[in-house]
């Protein structure tokens, strides 16, 4: 007989450990990296300049990323202003993408696998040591990471509900195309 692992873990743990993963890092601390940095430039330029459609940094186009995270760190450094420095408030975007990628991951594997694999799926995700520091910076690859996720949980649900499927897999590829892209 073999013993098994006694998954799903309670609601209240599980979202505690989520918690847990997502809080720390984001706020009360300045810039980690040269990307953190650069991220929190490219929100300030477009709150002080208005470079809302091409990201600009220290003046000049920033063609390497997308604006989709830009405009969403805007919004929640402007959101958050009085309670924030606004390189935090800007990190409060880089949470609110990393929820919604755990609950898509979550949502995807619970319709393929069951409510076990959805656990199952979140942890696996929250184990990767190199999404641990990059998962609390500004950076355009968390909103490309939760476009896929959105687009993986359409194409998940496709079997079953083929037209909602098909309105997430767009959305998906849209969040990821303007975070980063096209490769």
């Amino acid at each position: 007989m073999n013993a098994r692992i006694a998954l799903p873990l309670a609601p209240a743990l599980f979202a505690l450990l989520v918690l847990a993963y997502l809080l720390p890092g984001l706020v009360g601390h300045d810039p980690w990296k040269t990307e953190d940095a650069i991220g929190i430039g490219i929100v300030h330029q477009m709150l002080q300049h208005g470079n809302w459609i091409v990201p600009h940094l220290a003046g000049e186009p920033f063609l390497e990323d997308g604006p989709f995270h830009y405009w969403l760190a805007a919004l929640t450094a402007n959101l958050f202003g009085p309670l924030l420095e606004p390189h935090d408030g800007a990190r409060v975007a880089s949470g609110v993408l990393m929820a919604a990628t755990l609950a898509f991951v979550h949502l995807s594997a619970r319709e393929l696998y069951g409510r076990t694999g959805a656990i199952g799926a979140v942890l696996t995700l929250l184990g990767c040591l190199g999404l641990l520091a990059h998962a609390h910076e500004v950076l355009a690859e968390i909103s490309m990471l939760a476009g896929q996720a959105l687009a993986w949980y359409g194409i998940a649900l496709a079997p079953r509900k083929p037209h909602r499927a098909g309105w997430l897999l767009g959305a998906g590829l849209v969040i990821a195309v303007l975070s980063k892209g096209i490769p």
